[in-house]
Formats: structure tokens, sequence, C-alpha cells
């Protein structure tokens, strides 16, 4: 999982998303799928320099900046050791 940033009509917003693997005609491709949409980034950024990397970071280390990410951080370390 990791999250990323997209633009709206012109607004900046940011979701969770994760990335898998599926097999089309014997040929293996990437694909993606938003799994939460946390919402315009101008509502999470504190101002600070490189507000995505950290909250990136966070997200990693299983604390994340967002409370409401932590339940998905739960899920990922669960499938790490899996």
């Amino acid at each position: 999982m990791h999250i990323e940033k997209f633009k709206l009509n012109g607004t900046v917003y940011l979701r969770l998303a994760e990335s898998y693997t599926v097999m089309e005609n014997g040929v293996s491709k990437q694909k993606k799928r938003s799994l939460y949409h946390i919402g315009p980034l101008h509502r999470y950024d504190d101002g600070d320099p490189n507000y995505l990397e950290r909250l990136r970071e966070s997200f990693r280390q299983g604390a994340p900046l967002i409370p409401e990410l932590k339940p998905y951080v739960q899920k990922t370390r669960d499938t790490v050791g899996s």
C-alpha cells in the first residue's frame, strides 16, 4: 500500500492505493486500486516542508500523521509477515 496524490479540477487530493498483478492472456500486468480517499491535501498539510514525504514515511513506520490511516497500517503489517 502507498499514499499517492492526484489532481482533480485543480485541487490536489490524497488517496491510499495498492498495486497488484494479474494475468491476462498469459501476460502479467500491473494494476492499481484505490482503498481509501483521504481528502484534499490542504486539509492535512501542516505548512512544514515535505509534508507528503513525511506522511508516506510515517505510514511506512506504522504511525501515520493522519489518524484515519491507522486501520490500514495494521493490515499492512499483518500481511507483510505472511
